[in-house]
């Protein structure tokens, strides 16, 4: 029963994800969480996968509790959307994110529910770049050119088996902005039509995955949301067209979905030795 529910709950958050549309013209990217499931010393855990662009995971656990990471996601695609209003458009994006940090896991020797859990602490560098258009139509969009970084705590709570493994996850993060401008290709101007200034906030993402082993390799699935916790009053700033300013005072508070499909590899050096 409970396998039947994840297999619908990941079919259906990838079937309708793409359809979802925000106001934010995708300024906030978050992006999966990682989720290796170590249990031993000297495990190298690699993942490619599809997700908020294409993903790389690395992971390897220097003793048998500590672990290091890094993450590369990139995004140079044209998405297509529909807007609430059924007119349909596209979004060319040219966006990177980079993370890293160190990692603490616990195999659990009288197992219940689960039998191992993980605990990461990193931070990130996320660019955003995006042109969006209408299909029908004239070709005049807005663009968003935005740079933001975050520091983050994640927790796993793993479910491993011989042939597969479930883990419900949870990060939490601290998001703060460089700048955040959004540009008007009608006006055909270096200068942004509106922006964000002193934006930053607190989200959470929970997550869950399911994989399937064969071998060395795992086939996995992750579906997940990111709400925001507290965000401060940022300030948007408007450009007129004769460049006067006008300043006013937002709640801004993002929110996306995560989703991602990949194929992760596992190699324990320990076991090499032997």
């Amino acid at each position: 029963m409970l396998r039947k529910f994840v297999y619908y709950f990941l079919f259906s958050h990838a079937c309708f994800a793409p359809q979802i549309i925000c106001g934010q013209k995708e300024y906030y990217i978050p992006k999966p969480l990682i989720i290796p499931s170590h249990d031993a010393k000297k495990q190298l855990y690699a993942s490619i996968g599809r997700g908020g662009g294409y993903n790389l995971d690395l992971s390897y656990t220097v003793t048998n509790h500590v672990a290091i990471f890094t993450t590369g996601v990139l995004d140079n695609d044209t998405k297509k959307r529909t807007s609430i209003f059924g007119s349909r458009f596209n979004i060319e994006k040219n966006d990177y994110v980079l993370k890293a940090g160190l990692g603490y896991f616990k195999k659990i020797n009288k197992p219940r529910l689960y039998n191992i859990i993980e605990s990461y602490l990193g931070i990130g560098l996320y660019k955003v770049e995006n042109y969006w258009y209408f299909i029908e139509g004239d070709l005049c969009g807005d663009s968003t050119m935005a740079k933001y970084w975050n520091i983050f705590w994640q927790i796993n709570v793993c479910r491993k088996e011989k042939k597969q493994e479930l883990v419900f996850a949870l990060r939490v993060s601290y998001n703060r902005y460089d700048s955040v401008n959004f540009f008007s290709t009608e006006r055909n101007s270096l200068y942004p039509r509106n922006s964000y200034k002193n934006l930053a906030g607190l989200s959470v993402d929970p997550a869950i995955s399911y994989s399937y082993r064969v071998n060395r390799f795992k086939f996995s699935a992750q579906a997940g949301l990111s709400l925001p916790l507290w965000w401060a009053q940022a300030e948007h700033v408007y450009t007129n067209f004769d460049r006067s300013i006008y300043v006013s005072r937002e709640s801004v508070k993002p929110a996306a979905l995560i989703g991602k499909l990949s194929i992760q590899y596992e190699m324990n050096f320990a076991n090499q030795k032997k």
